[in-house]
């Protein structure tokens, strides 16, 4: 029997993020629960709350810089940031009219795809208008959250309503590390951090040409410490990858719970798989003549895989 504190009036705005670490299947799973749908990958947000950042804080500007996308215009004016978003704004709907690769792995295939947004792209450009509109000449910190608030509940209004759904569940891979910042945003949210054995992770991102070990590492490793220290209590989940694919039905309901809806996951794992959604099973890793790369990949890592308690 579900208890009062699974009713859904507890809900908050949701966000999941990992890298290569499971986040994609996960908000695919959520959205084969009744009330959720699924939103993916909206990185013009992250553009947008990394500007936030800096303005609050400006010692974090050198390594936020290092982490823009695209990497030009570079720089934290509001044309640059704004020419950014725009930039993901667009390629978001190229990525959803097959124009452009998604970034996925040729067996990573999911029932939402790569990429779910059903709103068009020219809501997400007049959504954007709206946002440069609010902030005028007033790039005060308090402004940005505040713009960057509406324009994320806007889009996620409008997601939910094209879905015939009450709530959306937001998933972009760094987001999770902008915690304060969303909160300032939005006020208290809920953010799920998914883990995985961090060399299964960078051996998957080597297959992809996404950089070099010791980067790709660095990047694993950083996005989970980040995203524990811009955790709130309470607010904050982390899921690791290999719990959900060996028990999957246990890992949703525990996820289902937290977010604040009613917690199905037999449910929702079912509707899954009579999808077409793909039984959950761990993929053999590539070790064989590789203890190099695993070495370096250690030398940036080891100490937090071994606190994660991998081997």
């Amino acid at each position: 029997m579900t208890s009062s504190k699974h009713l859904d009036h507890e809900w908050l705005p949701a966000f999941i993020g990992g890298f290569r670490s499971g986040s994609t299947l996960l908000v695919n799973l959520l959205g084969f629960h009744p009330r959720l749908t699924p939103w993916f990958e909206t990185k013009e947000f992250c553009e947008s709350l990394r500007w936030l950042r800096v303005l609050e804080n400006p010692g974090a500007r050198a390594g936020e810089e290092s982490l823009i996308q695209p990497r030009a215009p570079a720089g934290f004016s509001l044309d640059a940031v704004a020419a950014r978003m725009r930039w993901h704004i667009s390629h978001n709907d190229r990525r959803l009219k097959k124009q452009v690769a998604d970034g996925k792995r040729s067996h990573e295939r999911y029932p939402f795809g790569g990429d779910h947004i059903l709103y068009s792209l020219s809501e997400a450009g007049r959504a954007l208008n709206h946002w440069l509109a609010l902030l005028g000449d007033d790039c005060s910190p308090p402004s940005v959250a505040r713009a960057t608030g509406e324009m994320i509940t806007a889009l996620g209004r409008r997601q939910v309503a094209l879905a015939g759904r009450n709530y959306w569940i937001n998933k972009t891979p760094e987001i999770p590390r902008f915690g304060r910042e969303l909160r300032s945003c939005l006020g208290d949210c809920r953010i799920v951090l998914m883990v995985r054995n961090g060399w299964d992770v960078v051996d998957s991102a080597l297959a992809l040409q996404w950089g070099q070990v010791e980067e790709l590492a660095w990047w694993w490793r950083g996005l989970i410490e980040q995203s524990r220290d811009a955790a709130k209590p309470g607010l904050y989940l982390e899921v690791r990858y290999e719990e959900l694919v060996s028990r999957p039905v246990e890992t949703l309901d525990r996820v289902l719970e937290f977010i604040g809806v009613r917690p199905v996951g037999g449910q929702v794992y079912r509707n899954y798989l009579s999808s077409g959604g793909a039984p959950l099973a761990l993929r053999s890793r590539r070790d064989g003549g590789r203890s190099g790369l695993r070495a370096r990949f250690e030398r940036v890592a080891g100490r937090l895989m071994a606190e994660l308690g991998y081997d």
